[in-house]
């Protein structure tokens, strides 16, 4: 069954508002108008202006701005502060509405969290990030500096970061329990790895660090590609030091820890792989 996707819900109950049921708060003076669905599951606060247009019986277009706007979807695990939104939705048979595009300007932060039991956050900043929803996924074209950042319940966390990037994400709506499926970034890239370690018998975050041209990562296969110019550094004893190359290959466990990386040069190439105790 389809679950209403996110970011356009409660404009259009600004629109539909009385045959959805849904509401517009006139707060005090000051504290912005607040949007919300009739089921509480999509609220946006803080809007100072909004603009929606009926495109068809079933699909609307919307304008809406803040300083900043947020906006959270309870079932979809999305939260998002911006100054401007801007896109399209469809009203489904149950007076929900699903995101057909949206974007968001100036500022933008946006959260993305995971379903299950040790849930994964993925919390985007940006310029700007324009959302496209389709059944088997959604697509998030971040612009300026663009910051990814990934969460993990035992401590660990990834950090990738470029002028630019292209994100390929479960559906929104879609329980999914790690929210980047797919990440392309433009360079200059960075991308940091921390994880829980020990440092003369103390906790310690152990790092690696690696610099490059372009990024790009496959959950699914569990991999990190790098190209031109990579440079990695950091305390993992994968690397021990300042490593050079011009395209590396980090493989990562199923827990996305470092299992190998291969680097590939002239003349040759070299492998750092974790030898596990038997």
């Amino acid at each position: 069954m389809n679950r209403p996707l996110p970011l356009a819900c409660g404009v259009a109950a600004i629109v539909f508002g009385l045959v959805l049921q849904g509401s517009f708060a006139a707060p005090p003076s000051g504290t912005g108008i607040v949007f919300r669905d009739r089921k509480d599951n999509m609220v946006v606060r803080n809007l100072d202006s909004w603009r929606a247009t009926r495109v068809n019986d079933q699909t609307i277009s919307f304008v809406g701005a803040g300083k900043p706007l947020s906006g959270a979807w309870r079932d979809q695990g999305l939260a998002v502060t911006a100054l401007s939104l801007e896109g399209q939705a469809t009203r489904q048979g149950d007076g929900a509405f699903q995101l057909v595009t949206a974007t968001f300007t100036g500022g933008v932060r946006a959260n993305v969290t995971g379903t299950g039991p040790k849930p994964i956050i993925a919390e985007l900043t940006c310029t700007s990030v324009k959302w496209r929803a389709a059944e088997a996924s959604s697509t998030a074209q971040l612009t300026g500096n663009v910051r990814v950042v990934q969460r993990e319940a035992d401590g660990q966390v990834m950090t990738l970061a470029g002028p630019s990037a292209i994100l390929t994400l479960p559906a929104l709506g879609q329980n999914s329990a790690f929210p980047i499926r797919r990440a392309e970034i433009a360079g200059p890239v960075t991308v940091t790895l921390l994880r829980p370690g020990t440092k003369d018998g103390k906790p310690n975050l152990v790092s690696l660090k690696a610099t490059a041209g372009r990024l790009v990562f496959d959950d699914a296969n569990k991999r990190l590609e790098l190209s031109g110019g990579v440079r990695l550094e950091g305390e993992d004893a994968m690397v021990a030091g300042e490593t050079l190359a011009e395209r590396a290959v980090v493989t990562l466990t199923s827990e996305r820890k470092v299992q190998e990386i291969e680097l590939f040069g002239s003349p040759g190439t070299s492998t750092f792989r974790e030898v596990r105790p038997r």
